[in-house]
């Protein structure tokens, strides 16, 4: 009756005992955990001359879920150039370990001189943190454009595009010029073929003379590169002055002073007269819209009067002055 008593009293204890569950804590985790881990980056500068000594000061920062420190986390730092890991300019360390504060600095320094021209070059430098599962590891990047040193040749044909309206403009007529946007450029500036020039995206601009222009856009982006383009444009003359000029006496004699007057010249509209120019036919020349002439021979003379107008159009007239 004792020995069943002591085994009931022994089967009461391991229920009792299996009835109360003990509170433990996990164990921790090894290495850093992806789904709590938060890596930054910054480079200051982020736009480095390529000339083998340019540094950019690279700083990462690891925080928790909590958003604090997480300190002596190894991480592994890489240069990538096209999607391809490789030593395109130089890591001070490629494998460290964050401090207390959670940040830890590392200098990259630009690769050597190339050439002279921009080909937009980037590099991203990865951050990788170490430890724990590799493949859940995220690589964390900044990246850097390289620009060469020196006189920037840009590849042809860099430059935005541009149009012009309308495209067969007339002297002083008022032409728009419009560039194709781009979030790359940070300055437009003109060149007309004729003196004058301007900035900006869309310009407007009056041909004085009518002629061939060459223009050509230069456009400027942010790492300071420079790159044209150039089209021609035809400016027709448009409307001329309509030129005519009288003379006295109708029959002038040899040596008689020989009236000419060119009030009946009349400019187009919206232009003045700036010039008058006169061709007597005895290889004597006279200006302004009235001058005098005497003729020293018997002959029938060609009398020519051409005109510039303030666009620089020019017209003329001649007509047949008997001397006898």
């Amino acid at each position: 009756m004792a020995s069943r008593f002591r085994a009931l009293f022994l089967v009461s204890l391991v229920t009792a005992a299996g009835c109360t569950v003990k509170k433990t804590e996990a164990p921790d985790l090894s290495g850093p955990s992806e789904l709590s881990l938060s890596l930054s980056m910054a480079a200051n500068p982020d736009t480095l001359t390529q000339d083998g000594s340019s540094q950019s000061q690279i700083v990462i920062r690891a925080r928790d879920a909590n958003s604090q420190p997480v300190k002596s986390l190894p991480v592994r730092l890489d240069i990538v150039v096209n999607n391809v890991v490789q030593d395109f300019g130089r890591l001070s360390a490629k494998n460290v370990v964050t401090g207390g504060d959670g940040t830890v600095t590392v200098v990259y320094t630009a690769p050597e001189k190339v050439d002279s021209v921009a080909r937009q070059t980037t590099v991203a430098i990865t951050a990788t943190p170490v430890g724990g599962d590799a493949t859940a590891q995220t690589p964390r990047s900044i990246t850097i454009k390289l620009v060469p040193s020196g006189v920037i040749t840009p590849p042809p044909g860099t430059a935005p595009d541009f149009n012009f309206t309308p495209d067969a403009p007339l002297v002083r007529q008022t032409v728009n010029f419009v560039a194709e946007e781009n979030i790359d450029v940070i300055n437009y500036a003109w060149s007309f073929g004729d003196g004058s020039t301007a900035t900006g995206r869309i310009v407007d601009h009056e041909f004085r003379e009518p002629g061939n222009f060459l223009i050509t856009l230069t456009t400027t982006d942010s790492t300071g590169a420079q790159s044209t383009r150039s089209k021609d444009v035809e400016v027709g003359a448009g409307e001329v002055a309509t030129v005519e000029y009288t003379f006295s006496p109708q029959s002038p004699a040899v040596g008689e002073t020989v009236f000419f007057n060119a009030a009946a010249t009349v400019p187009p509209a919206g232009r003045r007269i700036v010039s008058y120019s006169w061709d007597f036919g005895d290889g004597a020349t006279g200006t302004g819209s009235t001058t005098s002439h005497k003729f020293t021979k018997a002959a029938v003379y060609t009398v020519n009067l051409t005109i510039t107008d303030d666009a620089g159009v020019k017209a003329n007239v001649s007509h047949g002055v008997t001397v006898n």
